[in-house]
């Protein structure tokens, strides 16, 4: 089960994940992270052989999709999402997930099917 991401988690190797994020919705005192977070250059930006995508992108928060869950109508970041450049989020909350347990509420390969479940602060 992949731990929610919050502003200032890291991203690949060295980067942090910084905008876009919620106003009003916080797991363990910090910012939700949500669909299409940018996040900070890696350490190799502007270096030779490093491509310009380690220099600063984006992260969709596709796992979220899967599970159908919204903060305030959008996707959150989860830990493991990928970004351009191909890394992923690597810090997430140890406590606040989203996963794929045996339950119909956690699981939504045998859930039913009843639109998207939102989270709303």
């Amino acid at each position: 089960m992949p731990g929610i991401a919050r502003t200032g988690d890291t991203y690949g190797p060295g980067g942090i994940i910084t905008t876009e994020f919620s106003k009003n919705v916080f797991v363990n005192g910090r910012p939700v992270a949500l669909n299409n977070i940018q996040y900070t250059p890696h350490p190799c930006c502007k270096k030779p052989k490093c491509p310009p995508s380690h220099c600063g992108g984006k992260v969709p928060g596709k796992q979220a999709e899967g599970f159908r869950v919204k903060i305030n109508g959008v996707y959150p970041v989860l830990k493991g999402d990928l970004g351009t450049c191909g890394h992923g989020v690597r810090t997430a909350s140890k406590n606040v997930r989203i996963g794929t347990g045996s339950s119909p509420e956690e699981n939504p390969e045998t859930a039913p099917d009843t639109g998207d479940e939102l989270l709303n602060a």
